[in-house]
């Protein structure tokens, strides 16, 4: 490249070094241009600045990674010893030097809630969610927010969320856990049905965890699920569980829909491994409806097999006692009466005047088995009789009512 030449005072062209200026007469004349060698020169310079600029860059992008690295480290373990608000500050340093980064956030948020400033963690749960909504950890914290509230609805839509969402680490145990609680808020809600729901897809995610099927079994038993309650805790006494709580939740559980055999084993061997006044008394009756049902049905091999003539013993035994109980409601003072009886309608003393022939015959009946029914059908006809005649006393005997509510399904 040849050089080229420039007047220093009007900045115009000239022929060479040292040559008049032709415009302005002026001999103050420089070069213009550059040789290869200084190309190359400015070349080397430009890419020693480029090359230090970036190392200059990058060392200093390092530091500030590796400082805000070791505050984030500081506060979790500061939040892990319970040292929250001290956690706060670290995790806030980290943010000074990665402003963007979400778990920074995530752990200063965290720690905002664990401390007790819910106001001030809300809004950071909130805006965290908005950047990740499949954020597990987030959204199974605005669900304990939203139980505090008192927003039931908010609550167990944030709790299914993060059920169903993105946990970075132990995510089966996580979902468990996060379902466990969202089934004992449910329960503290009174929220029945969506329990059961719950509770069934805890079942089917840990299956074979004896542990949490026992729990989950409890639990039935508490939402009047008694039915799924057998199911679920049935096996585990079928496995030989020795547990005085499981066979006291089955004892109820077999009281509740109507198995009293199976309901006094469960219950005897709840109170031989610890005694309860509560328990004692629904073994008595479960005792006192075996012993008057005549079509109980032996819950084990151990117990006797009831004969036909024992059967109509029991059906007698059941109208007697409906027979007892009626005439009370008719006339509650007995003999002390002064006056007439209440009067009857036509169809309580029809069946008045049949169960006396009944309870006083005494003669054996040529077919056992019919007789029983006959009995049976009499002791129900009196019975449904209770609310028109027993409208000033009315007191209970559970086990004919249980017997009776039986012998009709």
């Amino acid at each position: 490249m040849d050089p080229r030449y420039f007047c220093l005072i009007c900045r115009r062209p000239t022929r060479g070094a040292g040559a008049e200026c032709p415009h302005c007469k002026s001999h103050q004349v420089a070069r213009v241009g550059a040789t290869p060698q200084r190309l190359v020169i400015v070349f080397v310079v430009m890419l020693a600045l480029f090359v230090g600029t970036g190392y200059y860059n990058r060392a200093f992008n390092t530091e500030r990674q590796d400082r805000a690295e070791e505050h984030f480290r500081l506060g979790r373990t500061l939040a892990d010893y319970g040292y929250f608000d001290r956690a706060i500050d670290q995790f806030s340093d980290a943010l000074v030097y990665s402003r963007g980064d979400f778990d920074y956030r995530l752990g200063l948020t965290l720690a905002l809630y664990q401390s007790g400033r819910y106001q001030e963690a809300q809004p950071q749960l909130l805006e965290l969610r908005a950047a990740d909504a499949t954020q597990a950890v987030v959204n199974r914290m605005l669900a304990r927010l939203a139980v505090r509230g008192g927003r039931v609805e908010e609550a167990v839509q944030s709790y299914r969320t993060a059920i169903y969402g993105r946990w970075d680490q132990n995510p089966k145990q996580n979902r468990v856990e996060t379902r466990l609680e969202l089934v004992d808020f449910l329960e503290s809600e009174g929220e029945t049905l969506q329990l059961v729901g719950e509770l069934l897809s805890l079942l089917r995610e840990e299956p074979a965890n004896d542990e949490l099927r026992r729990r989950v079994g409890l639990m039935f038993l508490e939402a009047d699920a008694p039915g799924e309650a057998i199911r679920v805790l049935g096996p585990l006494v079928e496995e030989n569980l020795d547990d005085a709580e499981v066979h006291a939740a089955l004892g109820r559980a077999y009281f509740i829909t109507g198995q009293y055999g199976l309901s006094r084993l469960e219950l005897r061997s709840a109170l031989s491994e610890s005694p309860n006044r509560e328990l004692s008394e629904i073994l008595r009756e479960a005792d006192e409806v075996v012993e008057l049902d005549p079509n109980y049905r032996r819950a084990s091999r151990r117990e006797r097999r009831i004969t036909q003539q024992e059967r109509f013993r029991r059906s007698r035994e059941v109208l007697r006692r409906a027979v007892d109980y009626l005439e009370s409601c008719y006339n509650p003072a007995g003999a002390d009466l002064v006056g007439p009886v209440s009067p009857r309608s036509e169809i309580a003393t029809q069946a008045f005047d049949t169960a006396e022939i009944i309870l006083t015959d005494p003669q054996r009946p040529d077919d056992y088995g019919e007789a029983t029914e006959q009995t049976m059908s009499l002791a129900s006809d009196l019975w449904s009789l209770r609310p028109e005649a027993c409208t000033n006393i009315w007191y209970d005997d559970d086990a004919l009512d249980r017997v009776l509510e039986a012998a009709a399904r």
